[in-house]
């Protein structure tokens, strides 16, 4: 009987081995499989569509930057033009900020007066935000989940951004500060909605570009008005920025906890 016990107890202790044995090697395996997946290198085809895409987008920035004195002189004398070849340009240009954007805005504002002007500078804009948040959403959203989830920081933002998407991307486009590129690829990368962000992008643009239009009519008709104009904006600038990142943010979290 006790040949038997031992005989017993020691085929235990064998399994047991045994098991641990497979639990560590089925462990390190699904540690590679996620390490594979995390390192995946993207299909030819994504590589041929984001490598397509980055040479049309230099081919044209080039173009702008060769003829920039020329689009700027049709934007001073085109008044006679069509609404929808003045609205393209625009937002060929807001797309590939080569000349800065306000410089455009000016121009357009100069040309067409402020309202005009003003809504060819934000339709433009609101335009080419929405082109580009499509085209890195289609081309890079696999890679941008990977940055988000790996960076803690900007994880636990990226929960508070995901809860109130449409007042986050109002706030950060009223404030002209906080490069366009940065918000759309922060967009795209994240899970948000198409439509609350091309509504809520469009509608932060309005008072920027407004802003914009207006200074280059004054800058010929009223240029002591330009002060005003730019001192108005910045007391709303600061409203804003108080209000969302320093109330309504830190109340959202006090109430989280």
């Amino acid at each position: 009987m006790s040949k038997d016990k031992k005989q017993i107890e020691t085929d235990k202790e064998f399994f047991e081995t045994d098991n641990k044995d497979l639990g560590i090697a089925d462990k390190k395996e699904l540690e590679s499989k996620e390490t594979v997946v995390e390192l995946a290198t993207p299909s030819k085809l994504v590589f041929w569509k984001r490598l397509i895409s980055i040479i049309i987008t230099g081919a044209v920035a080039a173009s702008i930057v060769l003829f920039r004195d020329e689009i700027l002189l049709w934007l001073d004398q085109a008044k006679d033009v069509h609404a929808l070849w003045i609205m393209g340009a625009a937002t060929i240009l807001a797309l590939f900020p080569v000349i800065p954007y306000p410089i455009i805005g000016g121009a357009l504002g100069l040309t067409f007066g402020p309202e005009l002007g003003a809504v060819y500078t934000w339709v433009g804009s609101a335009a080419a935000s929405i082109i580009m948040f499509l085209l890195l959403r289609w081309l890079f959203f696999d890679w941008g989940q990977r940055i988000l989830k790996k960076v803690k920081v900007i994880d636990r933002m990226t929960a508070l951004f995901e809860r109130n998407a449409f007042l986050f991307i109002l706030a950060t486009r009223m404030i002209p500060f906080i490069p366009s590129i940065v918000v759309n690829a922060y967009c795209a990368a994240s899970k948000v909605g198409f439509w609350p962000y091309a509504l809520a992008s469009s509608l932060g643009k309005v008072p920027a570009m407004f802003l914009f239009a207006v200074l280059g009519d004054q800058l010929l008709t009223e240029p002591r008005n330009m002060l005003i104009s730019v001192s108005v904006y910045a007391l709303f600038i600061l409203v804003i920025y108080i209000s969302y990142f320093k109330i309504y943010l830190r109340f959202s979290s006090a109430n989280k906890r």
